[in-house]
């Protein structure tokens, strides 16, 4: 009897958008059936037998779209070709994968298991995180521990490039009004690699004038530190340019001149407890993600009755001579992390998956309040 297991169910689902699948044990032997049904409807194509519905296509083409759904640019009547065609090619192309018994892979199936295990998690981690209310001692905990988040003065953080006075403060003047007006030439769209590497133009035809020209990127600093570094009243005139990117004119500061690009800015917060207890809330479930991981695998361990024969484990390199001096090499390219260990130590058998969610993660912190132009 062929068979096709929960793994494979996934992987089909993504070949195949338009057929809805099950999967259910039939209790032989550990093998899962998997039955494809294809939506009804009016037929628009068939493929080896198989009718393919309008409803099937429909759905399909309208939710890869995404949020732009019904844009003009992405319903005209190529695209809808195009996209009946690719579908229709790829049913053809699925239909003989199986019948070529591609799904009696074993290291497909271990891939496809893998996909479907992430999805698992994914979506019990969300639903966790979602039913999650912290309880008001654990908010106020937090927000009394991490004021820093709550309450801060606004801030820029910008490129900059640096001429010293030295002792030829004209040649230190003339040096900076020549990387300005190349900056503003060269460095367009808020470019701070290209804006910062100008700087090395001009270091070496200076040396011999013992002019420095100095070039970096600041993390977002408050006016008083700003203002420190780069002259009075610098800050508020480059908070007074909105468009991220604009170059300012020469600034004389304390020990030199500096050209300065504005790649971010960063409002001030002073939120009270009541009006930071909901992001406070997300925050807590999004960070408890971790227990209810463990939590939940505990419980599968349980309810599916896991018992593992440990006396055969060392048994798994059997037939493979075991080389010591691998343990210093690296691992294949595109192997996970935590397939490679190389730290030694036991390796976890299941983790949640990278990024899992993360679109649910609060902005909080460093982020919040922030418009940066990198």
């Amino acid at each position: 009897m062929k068979f096709i297991s929960y793994k494979k169910c996934l992987l089909l689902s993504l070949l195949v958008s338009l057929n809805y699948i099950g999967c259910t044990k039939n209790g032989q032997g550990g093998e899962t059936v998997i039955k494809f049904t294809y939506p009804k409807g009016e037929t628009l194509a068939e493929v080896g037998g198989t009718s393919l519905s309008l409803e099937g296509f429909r759905e399909d083409f309208l939710a890869r779209q995404g949020t732009f759904k019904g844009a003009p640019h992405l319903n005209t009547d190529e695209k809808k070709k195009e996209f009946v065609n690719n579908e229709v090619l790829k049913e053809a192309m699925f239909q003989e994968a199986v019948k070529l018994g591609y799904f009696d892979d074993p290291a497909l199936q271990r891939d496809i298991k893998k996909i479907v295990v992430q999805k698992l998690i994914q979506k019990t981690l969300e639903t966790s995180q979602n039913e999650y209310k912290p309880a008001e001692a654990e908010m106020k905990a937090y927000y009394d521990n991490n004021q820093a988040l709550f309450s801060r003065k606004e801030a820029l953080k910008v490129s900059y490039m640096y001429v010293p006075y030295g002792d030829n403060k004209a040649q230190a003047k003339k040096v900076a009004d020549e990387l300005q007006q190349d900056a503003t030439k060269k460095a367009l769209n808020g470019n701070t690699n290209e804006f910062v590497k100008l700087a090395l133009k001009y270091m070496m035809p200076n040396a011999g004038s013992n002019v420095k020209v100095e070039s970096g990127h600041t993390d977002f600093q408050e006016q008083v530190a700003f203002d420190t570094k780069f002259g009075a009243g610098t800050f508020e005139k480059l908070k007074a340019t909105d468009q991220l990117g604009t170059i300012s004119g020469v600034i004389p500061a304390e020990q030199g001149y500096a050209v300065i690009m504005k790649n971010g800015y960063r409002k001030d917060i002073n939120e009270t407890f009541d009006e930071a207890k909901e992001k406070i809330a997300k925050k807590l479930a999004f960070d408890n993600r971790g227990k209810i991981y463990e939590k939940y695998t505990e419980e599968l361990k349980t309810r599916y009755g896991i018992k593992i024969h440990e006396d055969k484990i060392a048994k798994l390199s059997e037939g493979v001579e075991v080389n010591a001096q691998a343990n210093n090499q690296a691992a294949p390219a595109g192997m996970p992390p935590v397939l490679n260990n190389q730290g030694g130590g036991a390796v976890p058998a299941m983790m949640p998956p990278a990024g899992a969610n993360q679109a649910a993660k609060p902005i909080m912190g460093a982020n919040a309040g922030e418009k940066t132009k990198e």
